[in-house]
């Protein structure tokens, strides 16, 4: 068997790692200062607390014992061996917490590690950690501008994986939203994050309007318009920014904004109209623009359901797509799906569904019309 090689990266980053689970199981390291007396007293105070009568006594004992870090492990290593089950569980979760906590502190330091290797496979490992490894979006952010571009992009999906908790990278991100030229640019990257965070992003909503209007760049539009419908709010200009969108030359932007749309969902009489007629142009491109007209055909499909009843005006159209008879590429499904969400407005549909439910195509498409004529058919109360 063949010896297993590691780049000198991956070797940096085991040691690291390695550090910490030592320090974490409090085994031989540089000497740390020990607890005083009157700290090691105040966490034997807290570990008792872990069993108190008070549920509030015990949760804050809980957070002030994850909040030593360290110097609390070994006390509470040895709480496991108490005859009260309520402090063993309490102490059986504030272990791992802390170990957890040790690791994202020696990744935030490997962050800075003179190796490009070291710090992309750090940024990479911080992400594993999701929300729970917000303290370390302000290191991410500075590793986001890293000239190593496996250090950035790796930083770029560490700060998208921690989600809405980094709601701090906020305000460098729409910085970053208007660095637009150079080989650092990194527009389309922040525009992506954004749209991760979500509606705790909604001060980045005027920023990425300005991206999707202005940008020269199709995949930074693109994205704009993605994390736009992620983000939502209340902008008076965001509809008519995703409504001009569907018109754009690049078919990504046209995909995106039709999803982002649906994904706000607000709007119907303005919304509704623009995906017909963006729908009617993709369902006339020719054969030869198949592959790349689909996706798009879907997505705005799916869009229009998002409105419900307000879509009412699809519904000849979408009969039209159930009977065409070379219909690829989960067109139907979604025509069907959008149908139901619709509900009793579209009762014109019930005729072709009920064709789908006797055996049309092989029956292939049974239940989801059964589905669809049970929301269709429903009573709606007086």
């Amino acid at each position: 068997m063949a010896p297993l090689r590691l780049s000198a990266g991956c070797l940096t980053l085991l040691l690291y790692t390695i550090a910490a689970g030592a320090l974490a199981a409090q085994q031989p390291l540089p000497p740390k200062p020990a607890p005083s007396t009157t700290d090691q007293q105040r966490i034997d105070q807290l570990i008792r607390q872990l069993g108190g009568a008070s549920f509030a006594e015990r949760e804050q004992a809980m957070k002030e014992l994850v909040a030593v870090g360290v110097p609390a492990l070994e006390p509470l290593r040895k709480a496991l061996q108490s005859k009260d089950p309520e402090l063993i569980r309490r102490a059986q979760e504030c272990i791992p917490i802390i170990e957890r906590n040790v690791q994202i502190v020696t990744l935030i330091k490997a962050l800075k590690d003179k190796d490009s290797e070291t710090r992309a496979q750090a940024a990479k490992q911080l992400g594993k950690f999701g929300p729970m490894a917000d303290a370390a979006v302000p290191a991410l952010l500075e590793a986001f501008e890293d000239e190593d571009t496996s250090v950035w992009l790796d930083a770029k999906y560490a700060i998208a994986q921690i989600g809405p908790k980094a709601k701090k990278a906020v305000p460098k991100l729409i910085e970053l939203l208007k660095k637009r030229e150079g080989r650092r640019s990194r527009t389309c990257d922040a525009a992506f994050v954004l749209g991760k965070i979500g509606p705790a992003a909604e001060e980045a909503v005027p920023a990425l309007l300005d991206v999707l209007e202005n940008y020269s760049t199709s995949a930074g539009r693109a994205e704009a318009a993605r994390a736009l419908g992620l983000i939502g709010g209340i902008d008076e200009k965001l509809i008519p920014a995703l409504l001009n969108g569907l018109k754009d030359l690049d078919v990504r932007v046209r995909r995106n904004s039709a999803e982002a749309l649906g994904n706000i969902g607000k709007e119907p009489a303005a919304c509704v109209p623009a995906l017909l007629e963006a729908l009617k142009k993709h369902k006339g491109l020719s054969l030869e623009d198949e592959a790349l007209s689909s996706y798009p055909t879907r997505t705005i499909i799916c869009a229009l359901g998002r409105f419900g009843p307000g879509a009412k005006e699809a519904v000849p159209v979408l009969i039209d797509i159930l009977k065409e008879p070379k219909q690829k590429n989960g067109l139907r499904e979604e025509s069907i799906e959008t149908l139901r969400r619709i509900g009793p407005e579209a009762k014109k549909a019930i005729p072709m569904l009920n064709d789908l439910m006797k055996g049309m195509y092989n029956g292939i498409y049974s239940k989801e019309a059964s589905r669809a004529l049970d929301s269709i058919q429903r009573k709606t109360p007086e």
